[in-house]
């Protein structure tokens, strides 16, 4: 039997831009299956399966179908990696974003191979066509196709199967851009339609403003290393900044050096602003897990840097009142310290539990810090866990049942949250809430 309630309940936790992606994809599949039989009709009508590039052939119009609809997708994608305001807004937080880019990256890649491939068999056996499909200089919006789609389809192997170290990955996928451009003169050169030109410019553009306009336009304030330490393979940062930063409990931003003696690259990175400690100035807590942040401490205080954002809305969601369960695994920590700090000045929840998961007891560096915001709060009991958490045991830690009007908030690593998601589900908690953070976007 069917659980249309909670079902309801999971589509309207859903984002607009989530609703809006799906949409498109459910009309895709609609779209396809209905071209799908039209051709399977239109074969039997005609007693026979080939047509070579029989414009009239339902399968044809699969094909560019596919294409356009790719070609959507690929938009859409550039769209999402903009980190415009108006689109994590849309999108409930850009770890969310970042999380519907990869469905729509995939989605796209695989739409733009399809369409290749169902022109091909459909124009069989016009052997003329199938040349001009695959043979460069033969015809300019084939040979535009051809390259569009062998760049793109690199590219995304090199993603897949490659370890490539970050900033490589990351250079690698300015050339998204070039594959776009030429997918979108393929169709222009095809089919000079509005709607394509309109689609080819709002892509281009937003390719152009992520590569060179972003450091520019997006929000984002310059200052300098005042203060750094380094504990438990954690580095924490508090940076002094030129301006004015409107920093919330619970965000993050990405940080970059501009100048520092330890000739850091100048890329950009996401951190949790795991203290602000005044309108000008924010700390940022990273771990060592990659090439970068292992080369934190080498950074000096008077070093240069940026920090563009502040991005997420983690903590900020929910109703005020009622009981809040908050669970970090490991630097996962780090959004629940300002978010602690924001919640003793001014109260949300009518009792909240901090449960902090690390593996040993070394590894809780914040713990003071956390336990002395908690005894400014009576209404805020501190649990530092070491070993797994699941669902049960943290019923057992805050000595409380989960009731329909408890929230939960959750940040860690990506397995450790959605294995507690799916025990929650199980035991009948609602998708509403249970809210997450996904940092490992970052």
């Amino acid at each position: 039997m069917f659980r249309t309630v909670p079902m309801m309940q999971y589509l309207r936790s859903w984002s607009w831009l989530t609703r809006i992606v799906y949409g498109l994809t459910a009309i895709v599949f609609i779209n396809s299956g209905i071209n799908s039989v039209d051709a399977i009709i239109y074969r039997i009508d005609q007693d026979a399966w080939f047509f070579g590039a029989d414009a009239d052939d339902p399968l044809y119009e699969l094909g560019t179908s596919l294409g356009f609809w790719g070609m959507l997708f690929f938009c859409i994608n550039f769209v999402l990696a903009t980190r415009w305001k108006w689109v994590e807004a849309l999108s409930g937080g850009l770890d969310k974003v970042y999380r519907l880019h990869a469905f729509v990256g995939k989605s796209a890649l695989t739409l733009l191979v399809m369409h290749l491939c169902v022109l091909f068999v459909q124009a069989i056996p016009d052997l003329r066509t199938l040349v001009a499909y695959t043979v460069p200089g033969i015809d300019l919006s084939y040979t535009l196709g051809m390259f569009g789609l062998m760049i793109v389809t690199g590219l995304v192997i090199m993603t897949l199967w490659l370890q490539m170290p970050y900033q490589s990955w990351l250079e690698s996928h300015k050339y998204m851009g070039i594959a776009y451009v030429l997918g979108g003169a393929h169709a222009l050169v095809a089919q000079l339609d509005w709607y394509i030109a309109l689609m080819t410019a709002v892509g281009g553009y937003a390719w152009i403003y992520a590569l060179f306009l972003y450091r520019k336009r997006a929000s984002h304030a310059h200052g300098q290393i005042t203060q750094i330490r380094h504990e438990q393979r954690i580095t924490e940062l508090v940076l002094r900044l030129e301006k004015p930063f409107p920093a919330k409990a619970g965000q993050f931003v990405f940080f970059g050096v501009t100048k520092s003696v330890a000739g850091l690259p100048t890329e950009l990175h996401p951190f949790s602003v795991s203290h602000i400690i005044d309108a000008s100035t924010i700390r940022i807590s990273a771990k060592a897990v990659g090439d970068y942040t292992r080369r934190l401490p080498e950074l000096q205080v008077g070093d240069d840097v940026v920090v563009y954002g502040p991005h997420g809305v983690f903590g900020q969601q929910g109703q005020p009142g009622g009981a809040q369960i908050w669970v970090a695994g490991g630097i996962g920590i780090t959004p629940f310290l300002s978010l602690l700090q924001a919640e003793v000045r001014q109260p949300r929840a009518t009792t909240l539990n901090l449960i902090w998961a690390v593996r040993q007891r070394e590894e809780a560096i914040y713990a003071k810090e956390i336990t002395d915001l908690a005894a400014q709060a009576p209404h805020i009991t501190v649990h530092i866990h070491q070993g797994v958490l699941t669902a049960v045991e943290i019923e057992k830690i805050t000595g409380q049942p989960i009731t329909p009007t408890t929230t939960i908030f959750v940040c860690g690593p990506v397995p450790m949250m959605r294995g507690l998601r799916s025990q929650w589900r199980a035991r009948g908690v609602a998708h509403h809430q249970i809210i997450s953070e996904e940092f490992g976007m970052r």
